[in-house]
């Protein structure tokens, strides 16, 4: 078969997303056959950010359940979320906010990827398309937003401009107050590309200055954000301490233990040879920096809380490394085999649960009650220890990318 040019796969790419997406979104009765709840109303998650909007327009504390949602939900974000009304946007404008959202994000997302065959295509294809990334379309949640926002980090730091390269850190500090968790994503920052030591080392000092002034500005609403955070549970989600749950742990030994898994892995890891003798191509840097973007921040929300399914959206910026590493000459076989078990994983993930709940929807008919329940909770015990080995061997890779810049800007040599 002929090879299709870049531009033809591209193409063929944004041909099949537009056709999938679009397809749900004409026709949103298919939503449960990839486990996705429509619940007969689109963009839910920004609908309770522009309710508690008008909440405030009218005097009331959006941080109380809220009559003006389609479900009560109190406002569960940054204070910064709630100055959408100066901007005259409120529930009436909710598909407008919706679609624009949606198509911003898709657009930035698909401009990430560039597939060099019909293979990699179609693994864009599969991973954009997810169960999870349908969801957080469906709902139009703000993650969408925060992709969007995040998107030209990586293109700032390999710019050749000083000044653009520290809008990467402008990008990350608005982000963190805007949704707490993308404060992870200053790791990229150790990025020593093309730079010297010292302007690392001084964006770093500003990153960490700026997230400093967010915090401290958002810190008085926190308490009442926390108050009604709703629980992450059941399928589409995941977090670190949903296996030590499920073996009787208390909440707080379980944040230990997982803490303390997490920090015995890095340091096994951090001393291994693993990854020591592997650099990264300079043509494949972008893909590089793009995997550990989107592989701290998901890494970041599974080790400190449960998650809902839509966060994955992060994980797009990962597929390209995903598809090439594994087949890159030029890396070691550990390497490779790293990349290779790391991408299998994903694709399973990002698609098991939206089978399964599909699959369970079309025999609630002829399966009794209390058989369906137990075959979903042993379903949701099996998935832990799977997502648990997808984070080890995602950190596998941010380890290496932690200990590569630390050694950077310390003027030490890699080995």
């Amino acid at each position: 078969m002929k090879p299709l040019s870049p531009k033809k796969l591209r193409c063929a790419l944004v041909v099949v997303v537009v056709v999938w997406f679009g397809n749900f979104g004409l026709f949103p009765a298919a939503y449960p056959y990839v486990g996705v709840m429509h619940y007969g109303v689109w963009f839910l998650d920004i609908f309770a950010i522009l309710a508690a909007n008008d909440a405030v327009v009218l005097g009331i504390d959006p941080y109380r359940p809220n009559l003006l949602d389609y479900f009560n939900r109190p406002h569960v974000y940054s204070p910064w979320w709630l100055e959408l009304h100066r901007l005259g946007l409120g529930r009436a404008q909710i598909y407008i906010v919706g679609w624009t959202l949606n198509l911003a994000f898709l657009a930035a997302a698909i401009a990430r990827l560039r597939p060099l065959s019909r293979g990699e295509a179609l693994w864009y294809a599969a991973i954009v398309g997810a169960p999870p990334i349908l969801l957080g379309v469906n709902r139009a949640n703000n993650d969408l937003l925060i992709f969007t926002l995040l998107a030209p980090v990586v293109a700032c730091l390999l710019d050749a401009r000083r000044l653009v390269r520290l809008f990467a850190v402008v990008l990350i500090v608005i982000a963190a107050g805007l949704k707490f968790f993308p404060a992870a994503a200053g790791l990229v920052l150790l990025s020593s590309i093309a730079v010297n030591a010292r302007e690392v080392r001084a964006r770093l000092v500003v990153a960490s200055l700026g997230l400093i002034l967010v915090f401290s500005n958002i810190a008085p609403d926190l308490p009442k954000v926390f108050a009604y955070l709703p629980k992450a549970e059941g399928l589409m989600t995941f977090g670190a301490q949903n296996l030590p749950k499920s073996l009787g742990l208390s909440p707080n030994v379980t944040q230990w233990v997982v803490l303390a898994l997490a920090m015995l892995w890095v340091a096994w890891v951090w001393r291994s040879d693993w990854t020591k003798r592997w650099h990264i191509r300079p043509e494949s840097q972008a893909s590089w920096l793009s995997f550990v973007l989107g592989g701290v921040l998901l890494t970041g929300c599974f080790f400190t809380a449960s998650n809902f399914g839509y966060r994955w959206v992060f994980g797009i910026w990962m597929a390209p490394l995903l598809w090439w590493l594994p087949r890159d000459p030029t890396a070691p076989s550990a390497v490779r085999r790293w990349a290779r078990v790391t991408a299998l994983l994903f694709i399973y993930i990002v698609w098991s649960d939206g089978f399964f709940g599909a699959a369970m929807r079309l025999s609630l008919s002829w399966i009794a009650p209390e058989t369906g329940e137990k075959i979903f909770n042993n379903f949701l015990v099996v998935q832990q220890p799977i997502t648990w080995m997808f984070f080890a061997a995602v950190l596998v890779f941010l380890t290496h990318f932690t200990r590569e810049g630390f050694r950077a800007i310390l003027g030490r040599e890699t080995v």
